[in-house]
């Protein structure tokens, strides 16, 4: 086990966390191209809200359109668990705040762990 995690935190109001579904009677080109995709919120944040999430640094979503990939703002992957469901959404990264710190059941063991400036990888 790990002993730190990431916490997102917003840096303004409205920061929106979502999913990308698939319209279902999108055909395969549809699919692969991000044409019959809309965006869904799933969680919207507060300024100075916080969660603890598992987060990566997003790769653009394939596309057969160049142009649009070079154009996609940088985002990150967060997945987190809330009520014991687990949720994964797009950030982005201009939005946020993430850090590293303690996990909640390590932090009796090893109390001198503090907040640190979380890395992409």
């Amino acid at each position: 086990m790990a002993l730190y995690e990431q916490k997102v935190t917003a840096l303004q109001d409205g920061v929106e966390i979502w999913t990308h579904k698939i319209d279902p009677d999108a055909t395969l080109l549809q699919r692969m191209s991000g044409t019959k995709t809309h965006r869904e919120v799933v969680r919207t944040l507060k300024k100075g809200e916080s969660l603890r999430a598992t987060v990566t640094a997003s790769k653009p979503s394939p596309t057969l359109i160049p142009s649009e990939a070079s154009e996609t703002p940088k985002t990150y992957l967060l997945s987190w668990s809330e009520q014991e469901a687990f949720i994964f959404g797009y950030v982005l990264a201009q939005e946020v705040e993430v850090t590293s710190v303690p996990r909640n059941s390590v932090r009796k063991y090893f109390p001198w762990l503090t907040e640190t400036d979380w890395v992409a990888e």
